[in-house]
């Protein structure tokens, strides 16, 4: 009996690790197709950051035209851009969406295993896409986490100093979603030294930039990130695709909102905190990645690393008919607009059918039933959502809203009875 178990847990072993590596090899594969599908030869929104940071670089105060980002980031990536062609750029940029999202998930996680395994169905979400349609810089960002998350578990000096730098200049390309993650990662676990680190980083090299442009970049910075929130500048909610657009439709009051949404964005940063040290630093990262929901700057972009780590976890501890439901939604977000989406979320279900059946063989059947229900819920609900809501933007915020509140409320369960494991 012995041997015989032996065996089959030297099988299992193989078996498992040949599923790892087709993973891998899978989503190399995609993501080689993914780029290249979404390769324009320009450098999209990146360029916002790349242009103006060779401006600040030459000591031209950019600010004064409005922009928005921090001034580290902007010169980091402009440094960046000189090192490498421009096509090439794009390339790593692109790549950087797709590597980014996937390493820091997975990094959080706690079945690494399963994370990897799920990849290939990872990449496959439609948040993704729109990182790669618009060339944002979000995936540069959590490399740049990922490797302050890797660096502070290290005991040598300079690696953990090259860790901070990594966050700092995180920080500093779009605070509004680095912030609640730093806090929610440090604070719980009482990594102060960290945390001092990479608050000096910040504002010495603020402070070297503010020299070298004659001029504190800081005010003007603040005063461009006013404006954003403003409603006299904004009251259309460009920019904005979470819930406070719909509650503007019922009290048609864009000023009052927006002061309430930015209230909510701090306290909720503010809470983050006690809120990982009370439940767990799990719960308090997964709020983290939850607040472009109530954010006063967001996108759907902005909710990747939120889907993925719902879907890991779901995956793994939700109800199978909502799993499929999901997982329809997160593929083709919008709706299903012609036959090659179609065609494409279709074959997304066999794959992720197939992981399943491969798991537990004897579950193919009730695998197969949840599988058809999710997917037949999936366009009931589309159906009626585009006859109820036909302006475009409204549309999007309410599936933004009601799909991440739904899945939020549905995965924060999950996550409470899972011990802390960020290290």
């Amino acid at each position: 009996m012995t041997t015989l178990s032996t065996i089959r847990t030297v099988k299992n072993k193989i078996v498992e690790e040949k599923g790892m590596a087709f993973s891998i090899l899978a989503t190399v594969f995609i993501s080689s197709l993914i780029v290249f599908e979404y390769r324009d030869g320009t450098l999209g929104d990146a360029n916002y950051y790349i242009s103006n940071g060779d401006r600040l670089f030459e000591g031209e105060n950019v600010y004064a035209d409005g922009f928005r980002s921090g001034p580290l980031g902007a010169i980091y990536l402009y440094i960046v851009s000189v090192l490498f062609a421009p096509t090439l750029l794009e390339v790593i940029l692109q790549l950087c969406n797709i590597i980014g999202p996937l390493l820091f998930v997975t990094l959080l996680f706690d079945d690494k295993r399963s994370a990897i395994k799920y990849w290939p169905i990872l990449i496959s979400f439609s948040a993704f896409r729109e990182l790669l349609v618009n060339h944002q810089i979000n995936g540069l960002i959590l490399i740049l986490l990922s490797v302050f998350l890797i660096a502070r578990r290290s005991e040598k000096l300079l690696i953990n100093l090259v860790g901070n730098f990594a966050a700092a200049f995180a920080l500093d390309l779009k605070p509004h979603l680095v912030i609640p993650i730093l806090l929610s990662l440090t604070i719980f676990k009482k990594d102060w030294m960290n945390l001092l680190k990479i608050a000096f980083i910040t504002t010495f090299l603020h402070i070297t930039v503010n020299f070298h442009l004659g001029t504190v970049t800081e005010i003007q910075w603040i005063e461009n990130l006013r404006q954003i929130s403003s409603a006299s500048q904004n009251s259309d909610w460009a920019d904005i695709f979470n819930i406070w657009p719909l509650i503007d439709q019922l009290i048609n009051s864009p000023e009052v909102i927006k002061v309430i949404a930015l209230s909510t964005f701090l306290a909720l940063c503010l809470a983050l905190p006690t809120i990982s040290r009370r439940y767990s630093i799990n719960i308090g990262v997964y709020i983290a990645f939850a607040t472009p929901l109530i954010g006063v700057y967001a996108h759907f972009y902005d909710l990747v690393p939120f889907l993925l780590l719902s879907f890991l976890y779901l995956e793994k501890h939700s109800n199978q008919t909502f799993i499929w439901l999901f997982v329809n939604c997160a593929v083709i977000f919008r709706g299903v607009d012609d036959f090659n989406e179609l065609i494409f979320l279709i074959l997304v279900n066999a794959y992720f059918l197939t992981l399943k059946i491969s798991e537990n063989p004897s579950s193919g059947m009730k695998a197969i039933r949840a599988g058809i229900i999710g997917f037949a819920l999936y366009f009931i609900f589309y159906q009626w959502i585009e006859i109820l809501i036909r302006d475009e933007n409204l549309l999007r915020s309410f599936l933004i809203s009601f799909i991440g509140f739904a899945t939020f409320i549905s995965t924060i369960g999950k996550i409470s009875s899972r011990k802390a494991t960020v290290k």
